[in-house]
């Protein structure tokens, strides 16, 4: 069995609505500070982040403590929205947010894919900062849920899970620092 620890990360300067890729706020980079002295104990992981602004940045206060460079894992991104005007995402993201994956298809499902083929290859206990949906899909294979949205991980929530040969169980829901 691999632990994985998935961080969402902190609040975001601006929205999914009003930007691609905005950094932390003010309160994100206190709440980071704040869940990188709840995990700083730990030993044995590897750090990965999303390659997302805002996951990196909230990577950053737990890598500075354990004096290591997390790696981006690009497959534990946000959810794909290429192609999509930035007036319309919201709108598009709802709509998404309101299926269940058996009925997602394209560049999001192959994306899904790509975050759970990522996290079955963890083979050392891992922390990945990623973000709301990337949370949602490991919840719903853990929990045999197909709804695209099952939990509501508030910015910095930590969810543990045991990974045993791809097979994935929750071990903490969600423990939110802020």
């Amino acid at each position: 069995m691999t632990e994985i620890i998935m961080v969402r990360h902190g609040e975001a300067s601006a929205s999914f609505r009003e930007s691609t890729d905005p950094g932390l706020s003010k309160l994100g980079r206190a709440q980071a500070r704040e869940v990188a002295d709840h995990l700083r104990g730990l030993s044995g992981f590897e750090l990965f982040t999303s390659p997302i602004k805002r996951a990196r940045e909230t990577a950053q206060p737990l890598a500075g403590i354990w004096g290591v460079q997390p790696r981006v894992e690009p497959r534990v991104s946000e959810i794909p929205s290429e192609g999509v005007a930035l007036a319309d995402r919201g709108e598009w993201l709802s709509k998404i947010m309101s299926n269940r994956w058996s009925e997602v298809r394209g560049d999001q499902q192959a994306w899904r894919e790509q975050l759970l083929e990522c996290l079955a290859e963890a083979d050392s206990p891992s922390i990945y900062f990623s973000h709301f949906i990337a949370i949602n899909v490991v919840v719903g294979v853990a929990t045999g849920d197909d709804r695209v949205v099952n939990t509501h991980p508030k910015n910095t929530s930590v969810f543990r899970f045991s990974n045993d040969q791809g097979r994935l169980t929750i071990l903490e829901h969600g423990l939110c620092q802020t």
